[in-house]
């Protein structure tokens, strides 16, 4: 992403340290944040510091909130949500939305931010997301971090392979209301590989058009910015997304 100016994010211990850094950062780069802590006093500060210097536009919203409690956390994302129902954090131009299956493409985060410019295409979810989302996250014998840690070294392993991943892919699809995925397939990475022509036909199956884009997730080497955003447009506008 080449800019955080227009979007909106949802900051955890926005309070003190690191947190207070990241919602004052983000703000000062045009990004709305709605931020929690379990101090109202210490968020509310953070909110008249990241506001001196947001620039106009910008939205700063406080909620209290604990982490370790599942009822505080679901009140959070209650709140959040209804920011987004208001708008607040919509892409101005979404057209359609996609899914991005496998890893990241790290050396080129602008080719995400140019399919939403260009094309109206909004990633709104990829496989690293669910790790954290509230639905995975299990109560275990009280520790819901361990909960979460043994959550994320169980979905590791199985990511990649069929047909777990089939069924997930489309389940997920669904509840997100894709338009259509984009998989990155890295060349020489066998485990990226597996499954992968497997988890197309299941998705095409169910209604969600697939691009598949041999690439190396962090060698830029035979990779053209250029023409790979113009690749995934043509594919929206042949398939019908766009």
């Amino acid at each position: 992403m080449d800019s955080f100016e227009g979007k909106v994010a949802v900051v955890t211990g926005g309070g003190t340290g690191m947190g207070r850094e990241l919602v004052i950062q983000l703000a000062a780069d045009g990004c709305s944040v709605a931020t929690c802590d379990v101090n109202d006093e210490h968020v509310g500060e953070t909110a008249v510091r990241a506001e001196k210097e947001a620039p106009p536009g910008v939205r700063i919203t406080t909620h209290l909130a604990d982490v370790s409690d599942e009822a505080q956390m679901l009140r959070f994302r209650d709140e959040v949500a209804e920011r987004v129902a208001s708008g607040a954090a919509v892409s101005e131009n979404e057209r359609c939305r996609l899914m991005w299956i496998g890893a990241g493409l790290w050396h080129d985060p602008g080719f995400y931010t140019a399919l939403e410019q260009r094309y109206g295409a909004v990633f709104v979810w990829s496989m690293y997301m669910p790790f954290a989302g509230p639905q995975y996250i299990r109560e275990l014998q009280g520790r819901p971090l361990h909960a979460l840690a043994s959550r994320i070294c169980s979905m590791n392993e199985v990511l990649h392979l069929p047909p777990w991943m089939n069924a997930w892919m489309q389940s997920e699809a669904e509840r997100c209301g894709i338009d259509a995925a984009v998989m990155l397939v890295p060349p020489d990475n066998r485990l990226s590989q597996s499954g992968t022509l497997l988890t197309k036909q299941a998705l095409e199956a169910a209604g969600v058009p697939v691009l598949m884009l041999s690439a190396d997730m962090v060698d830029a080497n035979g990779w053209s910015h250029e023409r790979m955003v113009e690749h995934v447009g043509q594919f929206l506008i042949e398939r019908g997304p766009v």
